[in-house]
This record gives C-alpha cells, sequence and structure tokens, in this order.
C-alpha cells in the first residue's frame, strides 16, 4: 500500500506535497474563518440595529408621554398655576400660597397629584422629578416603586450632587419651560431622571458582549456581560467609525459598533469579544472544520493514489524492459495514461511491435492468411441447396394432392428468391411483388377470415424505392390489428395520385390503437434517439430507410380509422426516382 516509502524520489515527493497541502489548508483556514466571523460580525451588527431602534423608539414614547403631560398642565389654567406654586417656591411658600388661593383648590387643582398619576401611567419609569427655576429656586419630587413620594424644596449643589450619585446610570430628560406670561421667554427647566430598567426593559439584548448608551449624564449601561465600558471607550480610534474592530491585547480582538442619536442626544456603543462572534456560528464553524478536513484528507488520499499509481506503473513498464531482455518481445496491457508514463510506455510497445513485425516469418503470414480464406468458405451459404429442399416439399405435395401446401412453399420460394436476388433499391412493383408473396402465405395461414386488396396505380409502378419495407408494414397488421375470433379480417393497400406525388395507405379494420399509444408510436417514429427499447422499432426502422433514400420528399402519418381498424400513410412528393428501362438506373427527370 505504501511501498512506493522505498522509493526515496517518491518519499521526498509525498513529503513536499503534504507539506505545501497543510500550508495552503491553515491559510484557506484562516480565511474561511474570516468570512464565517465576519457572518457573526453582520448578524451582531444587526442585532445591535434592532436594539438601538427599540432604545429610540422606547425612548420616544416616553418623551411622547411626557410632552403630552407638560402640555396637559400647560392647558389647563388652574393646574397651571398650582405648578407655578410648586415650581419656584420654597415649601412654606408652596402651602401659604395654596391657602391664599382656596378657589384653585376647589376646582381640584392639585399638579402634585397629576404628577403622580402621571408615574404611575409610566409605571414609575422616572426616579425623579427636578424643577430648576431661573430664579435660584430647585425644587424635586422622588418617587418609590411602592407609589410613596418626598419632596424636596431649595435643592443645593450638594443634593444634586447626590441625586447624580444616586442615579448614576439613569438618563436625564431635560424640557426647557416657556414663561406662560412671555412664551418667547424660559422661566427654566423641568427634568426627568429616567430609570434604564423601566424605559428599556422590553428592548432586545440577548447578544454578547457589552451594550451601553452614553450622553451627558454618563454610561447608561443595557446589558454588561462583556468587558468594562470606561475599558472600551478608550480603545475606540479618534475618527470613532460606525463599526470596527479594536485590539484589547496581544490575543483579544473586539468588534464595537456605534449608533448616534441626535434627536435624544445619546449614544449607543456595544463591544464583543471577536471569538464569542465566531462562536455564535457554531454550526458554520462545524460544518467548515468537517468539510476542511475531509477535503484534507481528500487530497492526501489523492497524493497517496497519484504515488501509488505511478509506482505500480513504472513497476511495469521495468518489468515489461526485463522481458524484453529475455527475448519476450510481446506488448504489455499498459494502463491508459496521457503523462510521460503514458507516453514511454506507449513508446516500449510501438519498439516491441517493430521488433515482432521482424521476427515473424513469410510461413507464419502465409498460414493466417489460408485460416481467413477458409473461414470465409465455411460461412458461404448456397443459396441453391434452399431452393432446391423448398422445390422437392413442394413436389411432393403435389404428388399427395396437397395443393394449398404446395402452393405456400411455393410463395416461401418466391418470396426468399426474391428478397435474396432483388438489389438494395428497386422499382416499387417488385417491392409490391414481395409484399404479394408474403400476403398470400398469411392467406394460406388465416383461409377463412382474411381477405386483402393490394390497388396500385400503373403511374406509381416504377417509382424506384428501397428493398423490404412494405412487407413489415403489413406484417405489423397481423401481430397488432388481426382478430382471430373475426370472421373478417381486411389488409387494403391502396395507392393515390396526389398533386405533388403519390401516396401509399395501409388500412386494416383491425383492433385500433388508443390516442394515447398513438403519440408514443409516433414520438417513437419520429425520434432520432438509437434507443432499442422505444415504441416501434419496426415503423422507425422503415421510415427511417425512406428517409435516407428520399430525404424530405417522404412523410409518414398514422392514425386512426372512422369506423375500425388503423391507416399507416405514406406521402412522396416530386421530384421522385423512377427506374428507366434502357440502362436501369433511376431518374428524377421522368
Amino acid at each position: 500500500m505504501f511501498r512506493f516509502f522505498k522509493n526515496k524520489i517518491y518519499r521526498s515527493y509525498f513529503f513536499r506535497r503534504l507539506l505545501l497541502l497543510t500550508i495552503a489548508a491553515v491559510i484557506l483556514l484562516f480565511f474561511l474563518s474570516e468570512q464565517i466571523l465576519l457572518t457573526g460580525m453582520e448578524r451582531y451588527h444587526s442585532g445591535v440595529s434592532a436594539c438601538y431602534e427599540s432604545v429610540q423608539n422606547k425612548l420616544s414614547y416616553t418623551v411622547q408621554r411626557i410632552e403630552f403631560f407638560i402640555n396637559r398642565i400647560y392647558s389647563d389654567d388652574a393646574i397651571l398655576s398650582d405648578f407655578l406654586r410648586y415650581f419656584s417656591n420654597s415649601a412654606e411658600g408652596y402651602l401659604s400660597d395654596r391657602l391664599d388661593n382656596p378657589n384653585d383648590v376647589k376646582r381640584g387643582a392639585d399638579f402634585l397629584r397629576e404628577c403622580k398619576d402621571f408615574a404611575t401611567e409610566l409605571d414609575y419609569a422616572f426616579r425623579y422629578v427636578i424643577f430648576d427655576a431661573k430664579n435660584g429656586i430647585t425644587n424635586s419630587i422622588r418617587y418609590m416603586p411602592d407609589g410613596n413620594a418626598t419632596f424636596q424644596f431649595n435643592l443645593t449643589e450638594t443634593d444634586l450632587a447626590g441625586i447624580k450619585n444616586e442615579s448614576p446610570s439613569a438618563y436625564i430628560y431635560r424640557k426647557s419651560l416657556p414663561d406662560p406670561e412671555n412664551l418667547s421667554a424660559d422661566m427654566g427647566e423641568i427634568l426627568f431622571v429616567l430609570e434604564p430598567g423601566q424605559v428599556f426593559s422590553d428592548v432586545p439584548l440577548d447578544l454578547p458582549g457589552s451594550i451601553f448608551l452614553q450622553n451627558t449624564s454618563g454610561i447608561i449601561p443595557l446589558s454588561i456581560s462583556g468587558p468594562n465600558p470606561e475599558k472600551m471607550l478608550l480603545l475606540l480610534p479618534e475618527d470613532e467609525a460606525p463599526s470596527g474592530q479594536v485590539w484589547g491585547s496581544t490575543f483579544s480582538r473586539y468588534y464595537y459598533v456605534r449608533f448616534a442619536d441626535q434627536q435624544y442626544g445619546f449614544t449607543l456603543y456595544a463591544f464583543a469579544d471577536t471569538g464569542a462572534l465566531f462562536a455564535s456560528q457554531q454550526h458554520s464553524s462545524f460544518y467548515l472544520f468537517i468539510g476542511l478536513a475531509a477535503l484534507y484528507l481528500l487530497f492526501v488520499f489523492l497524493i497517496w493514489r497519484q504515488l501509488y499509481h505511478d509506482e505500480s506503473f513504472l513497476s511495469d513498464i521495468i518489468a515489461s524492459i526485463d522481458a524484453a531482455k529475455s527475448g519476450n518481445f510481446s506488448r504489455t496491457a499498459f494502463k491508459k495514461r496521457d503523462d510521460a508514463y503514458g507516453l514511454i510506455a506507449a513508446e516500449l510497445n510501438d519498439m516491441s511491435d517493430k521488433i515482432n513485425r521482424f521476427i515473424q516469418t513469410e510461413y507464419i503470414l502465409k498460414l493466417d492468411s489460408e485460416r481467413a480464406k477458409m473461414r470465409a468458405l465455411q460461412n458461404q451459404i448456397d443459396p441453391h441447396f434452399l431452393y432446391n429442399t423448398l422445390e422437392i416439399i413442394r413436389s411432393r405435395a403435389l404428388y399427395n394432392g396437397d395443393t394449398e401446401v404446395s402452393d405456400a412453399v411455393s410463395n416461401l420460394g418466391n418470396l426468399y428468391r426474391s428478397i435474396v436476388r432483388a438489389k438494395s433499391e428497386l422499382p416499387l412493383q417488385t417491392e409490391v411483388a414481395i409484399l404479394n408473396e408474403y400476403i398470400h402465405l398469411m392467406e394460406f395461414k388465416y383461409p377463412d377470415n382474411f381477405f386483402f386488396q393490394i390497388d396500385i396505380p400503373e403511374e406509381m409502378q416504377n417509382m424506384m424505392t428501397v428493398k423490404l419495407w412494405m412487407q413489415p408494414v403489413a406484417e405489423n397488421f397481423f401481430k397488432h390489428g388481426f382478430r382471430p375470433e373475426s370472421g373478417y379480417n381486411l389488409l387494403m393497400v391502396i395507392g393515390e395520385i396526389t398533386d405533388d406525388g403519390f401516396s401509399l395507405l395501409f388500412s386494416d379494420n383491425g383492433t385500433g390503437i388508443s390516442e394515447e399509444r398513438l403519440a408514443e408510436v409516433m414520438a417513437g417514429v419520429y425520434s432520432e434517439a438509437e434507443d432499442m427499447q422505444r415504441p416501434s422499432i419496426g415503423l422507425s426502422n422503415i421510415y427511417s430507410r425512406l428517409r435516407h433514400f428520399y430525404g424530405s420528399s417522404v412523410s409518414m402519418s398514422f392514425y386512426n380509422n372512422e369506423t375500425a381498424g388503423v391507416t399507416v400513410r405514406f406521402d412522396f412528393k416530386n421530384p421522385l426516382p423512377f427506374y428507366k428501362k434502357e440502362d436501369h438506373t433511376p431518374c428524377t427527370d421522368c
């Protein structure tokens, strides 16, 4: 199996090829791995894009609800009045001002109740509402998940820093508030400190790595299952491309995606280890390794197979040379090859043939010639033997008074004599005579229920045709259309003169043929495929011979009669060859 290893040349060749194949496999593996990783990056990018769109939709919904809440305050004068009291007052000022305006209280003007209803409506998606007035007063409302609220007035910078430290990952939405007395001027702003866990609860985050938002408030984590966000932001290039790859260390590489939103002032970042992205394509990577391993083994097998056959072929060449040295110059049955080995083997056999021709004696050549002549003579059959035998049988039948058998034997002899003596091209009347002998034989076989009629116009008698094509058409009737149980089976062979030539019709009153079978037969007749299993090989053979002789001047059709049976029609169009008695050659100008 590995006998070529004994040859130093083949052994060295095998290991060189194996080394090159391994290098190529490693390069291909790296390239295909990068393609799989690229697919994983594209899917990750699509997933982050869906996450970004979901964040936008969630923020858009929340902001719209906030805008609607503020518009609702400004649209109700009593609630707006109560809101302004809270917005720019201390706790004492707010309470005393409400006592000084009992009419607003009677009308149900309670901004704090409206604010709590709004918090309940958003399922406490915001933790703080901060009212920062331009007069320096900053008030706030803090809502707990259980629905309780705490109120703070006159917040200091320290208080605001405490709120920021308490909610380092919150998203802060700011809204400037116009002065009701002068809508072109602002009286301050309102801040909603949103809880990310509530606002972005339905955002799809089933992705590897870290996904977070960054705005003026800081970093808002959405999913941290990978590298630290602050560390990853330091690795980004200065141009901050929308996506790309960064190296965390010598052996760690990360793929990042960045989406910036100008409307809500945030940027979404996603970082994932490329190893995790490659692992996410485990099916593709599995098939890759299996396919590459199979391909590698296939090439190793092909190299082994080539070297094995080369060594075997070379051994056969050496064995042939050794045989020639011992005087045996016979040809060696080498396997066919189209390379240098095959050329050497062909030249070696050619040399052996030439040496053998010199060794061959004239006696051996003459002996082979005489043997060939003897075999040819033995294969010859004297037709006169058959004629004489049939004549003896006919005479015996006449002697016994059996004229029917005598006539049948006579018809058989005449049919055989016509077939043997007639040329391959003959006048139609000779072909009709052959047909007539065959039909008389069938009349002998079916004396009581077979009738026939042959009517060929005189003008058609000398038309040249091919030998023995009409008899198979008639035989087709006896094979497929003849009904032995019927008392009247009719076969008619009618010739017709048409405007552009002649027609021959073979009609019977037999069993007919179904339309499906008819289409199948005609398809087989016109098919050019040389398939011996196709339908109606006999009719196809007849048509092929006629087409070869007449060319496009002949056509054939096959159809059921209206009453019973089938008609096979042959149409011959001018110009047609005719028998010329002067020189016995076909002519087309008669």
